[in-house]
């Protein structure tokens, strides 16, 4: 990839998890490469819950494009027991985005892990828990103790 730059977005007033009822904090974004829209990202945290989730919508952005020219790939994302990075595809179902008329479709997990640019996409994530300050602090909310 190219040299990457982060914009950050909105932060959503917490809602309650349809789960467990636990607040949950939902904060957007973008990523440029080499100057160019790349990416658009939803991040969340649910109070009670130790990985965070992603949701990376990859591809062409800007005028003359649709949602049709991205696609989205849906992961949860923690710190492991020797503190490295763990990200795992899954099924969009099991985060709180619904983003398909804006963002793109949502990749079940099969697709997403058969997708050609799906290195980016982590290259993408990565960046994105590193860079945005409000990931980064969530992400480090879940280190194993």
């Amino acid at each position: 990839m190219g040299k990457l730059t982060i914009t950050l977005g909105a932060e959503d007033a917490p809602f309650a998890c349809d789960d467990c009822d636990g607040a949950t904090w939902v904060a957007r974004g973008g990523v440029r490469e080499d100057g160019v829209d790349r990416a658009v990202y939803l991040v969340s945290r649910t109070e009670g819950h130790r990985p965070i989730g992603l949701a990376i919508s990859f591809g062409r952005f800007g005028q003359g494009t649709s949602p049709d020219d991205r696609f989205v790939v849906s992961m949860l994302a923690r710190v492991g027991e020797d503190e490295t990075f763990e990200c795992m595809v899954v099924d969009p179902a099991l985060l709180p985005f619904d983003c398909d008329d804006v963002l793109g479709p949502q990749l079940d997990r099969t697709d997403a892990l058969a997708h050609p640019d799906l290195r980016r996409v982590f290259a993408v994530g990565e960046f994105v828990v590193n860079e945005d300050p409000r990931a980064n602090a969530w992400l480090a909310a879940t280190i194993a103790h």
